[in-house]
């Protein structure tokens, strides 16, 4: 299990080099990890306005 106490950046288009502003967000290294392993489904849905 990573660390979920440390705060990463992630890039909702997984693209690293797109360092907009409304394509970061900041996330603990634990469900940053699982966002990657596909276990927390699509994070641009958490993001999605209703």
């Amino acid at each position: 299990m990573v660390d979920s106490k440390v705060l990463v950046i992630h890039h909702k288009d997984r693209n690293r080099n797109n360092n907009a502003r409304e394509n970061l967000v900041l996330v603990c290294a634990n469900c940053h990890a699982r966002i990657h392993k596909g276990l927390l489904g699509k994070l641009g849905d958490w993001f999605t306005r209703r």
